[in-house]
């Protein structure tokens, strides 16, 4: 398995340890993009049944860290959210395709 596979992997049990009402995560596998190479960011959708909807969609971005070390970013969503999310893909970055999406849902 590789490195990157492997941290994403650990991100989301870490992510459903520590928030009990997340009922899916999905990782946006997005084409690799030359100019962004040094910098390679991964982007997760997180549902949260106990996130307060906003009606807009917030992108959070984090640096690398031990627990991490990639950047990356997170967009938390209501699951209410989430449906318009699937209804509507401009909600989302044009570079986050939600058909190419890893899907983790919790056990």
């Amino acid at each position: 398995m590789d490195d990157k596979k492997s941290a994403i992997e650990q991100y989301v049990r870490r992510r459903y340890a520590e928030e009990p009402f997340l009922t899916h995560i999905l990782h946006i596998v997005r084409p690799p993009n030359k100019a962004d190479s040094e910098r390679e960011c991964v982007s997760f959708v997180e549902v949260n049944a106990a996130s307060i909807a906003t009606n807009r969609i917030g992108i959070f971005s984090f640096r690398p860290s031990e627990s991490f070390p990639y950047y990356f970013q997170v967009a938390e969503v209501t699951p209410r959210e989430f449906e318009k999310i699937q209804n509507d893909r401009a909600l989302l970055p044009e570079d986050w395709d939600l058909d190419r999406a890893e899907f983790f849902q919790r056990s």
